[in-house]
């Protein structure tokens, strides 16, 4: 096997574990929360989301740097500072304001502990945002995939106990997760405490400007992206009710597939890619990358269509709707994970403050289809605008990526993109004749990417074969 593909299959481990425990607790919250339960707690969600841009940037600028940098110890703490600071006066906020955060969150002023706790995991999710990126930079996949499957063994261990024996309401839902956080972080802040050591530690003023140079442009950037993450459930809440919130929030559980395929892939290609990038590495190893994701998220596509009818079985009655949207919600993952092998021409140049335009136009696309869709279609007209938003997210970033670096085609993934859209309209509105499509659409896809699933086999074998004639005209060379 190939070093590339052993490293990330390690970095896999720790999502698909955490997608086998996440299908056991489908049907344990579906069957005891109510879907405006589950409404309610997805606010909780979409906070901590929002949480992110308490980092200034400067956790992507870590993440640019660490190959660049000598004294990596002193880049990771001089990166913390700014973030650890804005995240305590974050949680000052929620605790000198907890009747209007509470009001904000879950529609009462009088849940006053979900409101300060919610505020404090700012504190805590920064710090874990840093320690997690050591670890990946690292390229540790087995040490991150172990700290990610405690996490969601946690979660899944205190949601049982509280949802069995304490309550069902949407607070039984927000004490688990933030109880499990809590007991995640310090498992994971004990193993890596040598990371706070200040012995060593040296204020760098050239460095800290050299990252909130790269930094202070993505916060607007973060800011528009995690609105356009949590678009859907902000839509829901004006526009529609909690019903319709906990719908959405079940369909987003049920397309789990793909989130652990994006959340593996990504977390171990980012600091690959850069390192490449370091190494000077040919363009066509990052296309044979492209083009293998390109395989797996589509075939992951089609694989979760043909599954549909076993998620009637998974969930309960009351949230059988989720099923007829997962189709459209699948864009979020499928095109967020294209987006991070085309989009490096701008990390690469520096050119951070181009995520500006990206988020700003994606957002602003979500915006309007929510606007015109989620009155009257709820939940569905929520993951329609995701779905058109995230095609938007990919092409803008793979257009100005381009500009900036030599980039490669991207015909194939355009038209796959399309066919996987078209099938998912067809499977919304004429179910009678689905499996036919998705028959075809298997086919279809197997013939105009079977060079992508050789180079897989390939890499995955770890030999080199003899380069056919348009190999070598095209440069291809095998990823390490």
């Amino acid at each position: 096997m190939s070093n590339f593909m052993k490293k990330l299959l390690q970095f896999c481990i720790g999502p698909i574990s955490s997608a086998l425990i996440n299908i056991i607790m489908i049907p344990l919250t579906t069957y005891f929360v109510v879907p405006e339960a589950l409404g309610k707690a997805s606010m909780f969600t979409l906070v901590q989301t929002l949480f992110v841009a308490t980092n200034l940037g400067l956790d992507q600028a870590y993440t640019r740097e660490y190959h660049v940098e000598g004294d990596k110890q002193n880049l990771l703490l001089n990166a913390m500072i700014l973030p650890i600071v804005l995240s305590v006066i974050v949680f000052t906020l929620f605790a000198t304001n907890v009747k209007f955060f509470s009001s904000i969150l879950f529609d009462e002023t009088h849940y006053h502990l979900a409101t300060y706790l919610t505020g404090f995991s700012a504190i805590t999710m920064c710090i874990e945002r840093f320690v997690l990126l050591k670890i990946r930079l690292e390229e540790k996949g087995l040490e991150y995939s172990f700290f990610i499957f405690v996490s969601k063994g946690c979660l899944a261990v205190v949601t049982m106990i509280i949802i069995l024996f304490i309550r069902t309401d949407f607070l039984a839902i927000i004490y688990a997760t933030i109880i499990a956080q809590f007991t995640f972080q310090l498992a994971l802040f004990f193993r890596q405490w040598k990371i706070f050591d200040l012995s060593q530690f040296k204020l760098d003023q050239q460095l800290n400007k050299k990252l909130l140079l790269f930094g202070l442009p993505l916060v607007l950037s973060i800011l528009l992206g995690s609105l356009l993450k949590t678009a859907a459930n902000i839509s829901l809440r004006l526009f529609s009710d909690f019903e319709q919130m906990g719908l959405f929030m079940a369909g987003s559980k049920l397309v789990n597939l793909l989130m652990v395929i994006q959340t593996a892939f990504t977390v171990f290609w980012v600091p690959t890619a850069y390192r490449w990038h370091e190494e000077d590495r040919k363009i066509s190893d990052y296309k044979l990358v492209s083009d293998a994701i390109l395989a797996v998220m589509s075939f992951s596509f089609l694989l979760l269509l043909f599954s549909r009818p076993l998620f009637v079985v998974v969930i309960s009655e009351r949230f059988k709707q989720a099923q007829y949207f997962i189709s459209f919600l699948s864009f979020y993952p499928i095109m967020y994970t294209l987006a991070s092998t085309t989009k490096l021409g701008i990390v690469f140049a520096r050119k951070s403050y181009l995520n500006i335009i990206v988020n700003f136009v994606s957002l602003c696309s979500n915006v309007l289809l929510n606007f015109l869709l989620t009155p009257s279609l709820g939940a569905l007209g929520a993951a329609i605008a995701i779905s058109a938003s995230y095609i938007v997210y990919f092409l803008i970033f793979t257009f100005l990526s381009f500009r900036l670096w030599q980039g490669f085609s991207i015909k194939r993934h355009l038209f796959v993109v399309f066919l996987m859209f078209s099938l998912a309209v067809i499977d919304l509105l004429y179910p009678a004749y689905n499996v036919y499509v998705k028959i075809s659409m298997t086919i279809i896809f197997l013939l105009i990417q079977r060079e992508a699933i050789h180079n897989i086999i390939k890499i995955g074998i770890g030999f080199k074969t003899k380069k056919s004639k348009s190999e070598v005209k095209r440069g291809y060379s095998e990823p390490v």
